[in-house]
């Protein structure tokens, strides 16, 4: 009896918003065109776009928090971006920056308006968009979340797509071809962790990984289920979260690990200046008297540096005189001599950049055809001329500048 009377609130609320006029986004509307150069796709599908109401009795924006493992990738080719959010995911403190919180989604109050945030170059953007999603068959089309009642992943990836015309400059997925042992070439995965494990008599070194499909795992030593698991005590296991399900994460060797991907990509929520796998925050510097900035001795006395430059670029949309894709960008760091004025700098000539070489960071190469390419560099104190650039001459482009340091920098 409760679970029929139950039942009849649930539909009795469907039937209310079905009723009721939702928010249609008109600069993004439920139609081909919001599919961008990849409609003619599904010009031989039947796409019906649905809110989240429709397709389930008790839809939730977010179930029971978020997690990495409500992403499943669908149709689009956005591995990058679902790799990466099953990552924010994992942090309650970035992912609520990210997703505007509604109470009343899925009650007789909501208005079908979806909002979440996304940083981009340097600022916050708000995104509004309504609840409908393309589908096909009564399935989601693109991503989704692993519980069908949950529509976060789903939300949060059209925002995306809204804002960045994910539709328009990613290629669909064809199919999931993959290697011999599970692995899909050309694939972005994420690291979810990292483990050493005593076998035998050794110490084995394990990487998690997790493919955004939400299936299809390696197949290699360390797999679920390979034998090696059979050696290691229960409780390892288990802390480890070692399962036999085809979830999309996986274990495998750090051998392995090196020799199937070609590329890794580290991001730290503030700077690891001192290589110790924690994040060094600003403030760990404390002045002395004479107000100069006290060096922590592990640096050995030199200020640790790190120089982010990001390139404001936006795929398939150009300025005039601008490419339509990603310069080869950089920076450089020279020393200026100790008696140079600490006034107003006078412009330097070709001759000090000719006889003056800059200084080296610790990655060794600066200059790279991405978004966003970083320096690290350990600065005796002093005055420093830095100079962000294209690698190419005659090219232009804004840019966005950030510089972390546990002590006190002034800029000028």
């Amino acid at each position: 009896m409760i679970f029929i009377v139950q039942n009849r609130k649930v539909l009795t609320r469907r039937k209310q918003l079905e009723d009721k006029k939702l928010f249609i986004d008109a600069q993004f509307p439920p139609r081909g065109v919001s599919l961008g150069s990849k409609q003619e796709k599904y010009a031989q599908r039947k796409i019906v776009w649905k809110r989240p109401h429709e397709m389930s009795l008790r839809p939730v924006l977010i179930a029971d928090g978020t997690s990495r493992h409500d992403m499943k990738q669908g149709d689009l080719n956005d591995c990058w971006f679902l790799s990466t959010l099953s990552l924010v995911a994992e942090k309650p403190q970035l992912i609520s920056k990210i997703i505007q919180k509604d109470p009343n989604f899925g009650s007789t109050e909501y208005t079908g308006i979806f909002h979440c945030r996304f940083w981009q170059f340097g600022s916050w953007t708000e995104v509004f968009v309504d609840d409908l999603l393309p589908t096909v068959d009564g399935n989601l089309l693109f991503a989704r979340s692993s519980d069908p009642n949950e529509f976060w992943v789903s939300l949060v990836e059209k925002a995306y797509a809204n804002t960045f015309d994910v539709h328009q400059d990613r290629q669909i997925a064809e199919g999931k071809k993959k290697s011999t042992k599970g692995m899909v070439p050309n694939h972005s995965y994420v690291v979810t962790g990292a483990a050493e494990v005593p076998y035998v008599d050794v110490a084995v070194k394990l990487i998690r990984m997790r493919n955004p499909w939400g299936d299809t795992e390696w197949q290699g030593e360390w797999c679920d289920g390979g034998d090696e698991w059979k050696r290691v005590p229960e409780t390892i296991k288990r802390e480890l979260e070692v399962t036999s399900k085809d979830d999309g994460e996986f274990w495998m060797s750090y051998s392995d690990f090196r020799r199937e991907y070609s590329n890794m990509i580290i991001c730290n929520m503030s700077p690891d200046f001192d290589h110790d796998g924690i994040s060094d925050k600003a403030g760990e510097a404390t002045p002395k008297p004479d107000g100069e900035p006290h060096v922590e001795r592990r640096y050995n006395g030199r200020q640790p540096l790190v120089v982010a430059l990001l390139q404001v670029y936006k795929r398939g949309v150009s300025r005039p005189g601008e490419a339509e894709d990603l310069y080869a960008v950089g920076f450089e760091i020279f020393q200026l001599s100790r008696s140079a004025s600490t006034a107003v700098m006078e412009p330097l000539d070709n001759q000090f950049f000719q006889t003056t070489d800059p200084l080296m960071p610790e990655n060794q190469e600066t200059y790279a055809k991405y978004r966003e390419t970083s320096g690290r560099f350990f600065l005796y104190p002093g005055r420093y001329l830095l100079v962000p650039s294209t690698h190419e001459p005659d090219q232009s482009r804004d840019y966005v500048l950030r510089l972390f340091s546990v002590g006190k920098i002034e800029c000028g």
